[in-house]
């Protein structure tokens, strides 16, 4: 009798210790959550002789759903920063939600590594979060507002996943960004500025190590993807004559690098290949253009290409930005010339020559639309 009143004891015991865990953790994970910053976007500025951090924070409120709130701080040093904004907001930074980190101008001119190692250590930070390079402030792009709301971190996520998808700019990440500032070449990071109160993907972000030396914009910064074959499809507004502008759908352009070395002489020969098919004319005569036509605007095409390309690789020369990876190819190429070569030609690409042709093709030739009646 006394073994089952004390198993009975037991069995109690063990319901109320089952129901009470679940409700005192989720009571203190609701206690913790409100101590948190859930951090969605952060943006680095370097103003005066300290680090301004912006952050984009989620809010959580009973009955009032999610809403976003703008907090900033100053400090020494990043890690610095993020200490007075737990002190100025009472609760500290949780990175897990975190999805973009924006670098304003000034900061990114004066090199990102220092900058760079707090969030490579940051605990809970996903390596796969969106890395950007701000036009002007990262503070001024992520107070920007429309109707009275903040633009939300997510959007420009957005932005910079859909300008990348049409050839516009490149997509970085954290793991990215560190590789390559690791790694033979030099860091490159999508541009984004403000138009009329909005976002705008304005091409790429151009480094030489650590430090940002320039930018890439439009047409330029399609160039550069194209010889880094980070374009996989892109619509080229073609201007033909005597048919005017040709839309032509282009997808999978690849490009090829041979490097040739004799003596203190170095050169790189960029291939260009790929294909488009027409997608609308100017000219609806044109419906069902003969061979003339076809030669005349894949003429054309190649040209657009060799232009934004070549126009590209020789501002990225000039800038001493080896996005295109020359090093590294150069190591891979001739590993001997590298070696008694590879300071001087790091420090100054402009030793080499560089060199574009383009070997593209149009789809559809011969197997044209006929327009019924």
């Amino acid at each position: 009798m006394r073994k089952q009143r004390g198993k009975s004891f037991l069995a109690v015991l063990l319901l109320i210790c089952l129901f009470c865990i679940p409700l005192t953790a989720c009571g203190e994970t609701g206690i913790l959550l409100k101590r948190r910053l859930l951090l969605q976007g952060i943006g680095v500025d370097w103003k005066g002789n300290s680090y301004q951090i912006t952050v984009q924070a989620t809010q959580v409120e009973e009955g009032a759903g999610e809403s976003t709130e703008v907090l900033t701080a100053q400090g020494r040093s990043v890690r610095d920063a993020f200490n007075n904004l737990t002190l100025k907001s009472g609760k500290e930074p949780l990175f897990s939600h975190h999805m973009l980190l924006l670098f304003g101008e000034t900061c990114a001119r004066r090199g990102l590594n220092h900058v760079l190692d707090f969030f490579v250590r940051a605990s809970g930070l996903n390596a796969q979060i969106s890395v950007a390079q701000a036009k002007g402030e990262a503070n001024a792009l992520l107070t920007l507002q429309e109707q009275g709301q903040t633009l939300s971190a997510q959007s420009m996520v957005d932005l910079i996943e859909s300008g990348n998808a049409n050839g516009k700019i490149p997509t970085v990440t954290l793991l990215d960004f560190s590789n390559q500032l690791a790694g033979q070449g030099s860091p490159y990071l999508p541009l984004i500025g403000e138009s009329d109160g909005k976002w705008e993907a304005l091409g790429m972000a151009c480094f030489h190590k650590s430090f940002l030396v320039g930018s890439l914009l439009g047409e330029d910064a399609r160039g550069a993807l194209t010889l880094m074959e980070k374009v996989m499809r892109s619509v080229y507004a073609v201007p033909v004559e005597g048919l005017g502008t040709v839309s032509l759908d282009a997808e999978n352009l690849r490009t090829s690098v041979r490097i040739e070395a004799r003596g203190d002489a170095l050169s790189f020969l960029f291939t260009v290949k790929g294909t488009a098919s027409i997608s609308a004319m100017d000219d609806l005569q044109q419906i069902s253009p003969g061979p003339e036509a076809y030669g005349a605007i894949l003429q054309a095409w190649k040209q657009q290409i060799l232009q934004e390309t070549s126009h590209a690789l020789s501002q990225c020369i000039e800038k001493n930005a080896d996005v295109f990876s020359l090093t590294r190819r150069l190591l891979l190429a001739d590993p001997a010339y590298w070696k008694e070569h590879h300071t001087a030609f790091e420090g100054n690409l402009s030793l080499a020559s560089y060199r574009v042709q383009v070997d593209v093709s149009l789809l559809g030739t011969g197997q044209e639309r006929t327009p019924t009646h």
